[in-house]
Order: C-alpha cells, then structure tokens, then sequence
C-alpha cells in the first residue's frame, strides 16, 4: 500500500507542468504566420492543458481515496459518523 501512496504523491506536480506549457505555447503563438495558425495553435494549447488538468485532478482524487482507505484518522471519523 506504501508503495501506491508513494507513486501517487510522486507522479510529478502537474499545475507548474501547465503554467510552463501555457508560456511556451504563447511563445509558439507568436511565431505562427497567419491568424488561422494562431488559432489552431491555441487550440491545441488548450487541449493539451485541458488533458494536463484532468491528469491532475484524476491523481489527486487517487490520492484522497488512498487517504480514505489507508489514514487511521479517517477511518475513525468514518466509523464514528457510521455508528450515529
């Protein structure tokens, strides 16, 4: 189980990830040589950071499960809510 946790908190911290491509994707804008390239470089842009975003938010959700199932803490609040 140590070894789960581990890979979740360690798979890398995505939102510096998607500010460093949303830079180099604005530098790569400026180089396009018409309006419509522009516009489909933003594009992929954005869906390339809509895909990063969903990354992150699938790894963290991982993470507050793993929380839920393995954190003694929480086990207890979960019971004791359980037995009310």
């Amino acid at each position: 189980m140590r070894n789960e946790v581990r890979e979740v908190l360690l798979t890398g911290w995505l939102p510096a990830a998607i500010n460093a491509l949303m830079a180099v994707g604005a530098a790569v804008r400026q180089d396009a040589e018409s309006r419509p390239e522009k516009r489909w470089m933003q594009q992929q842009n954005e869906k390339s950071t809509r895909e990063k975003k969903k990354q992150e938010a699938t790894r963290v959700r991982r993470l507050v499960d793993l929380a839920y199932k393995l954190d003694p803490r929480i086990i207890q609040v979960i019971h004791t809510y359980a037995c009310i």
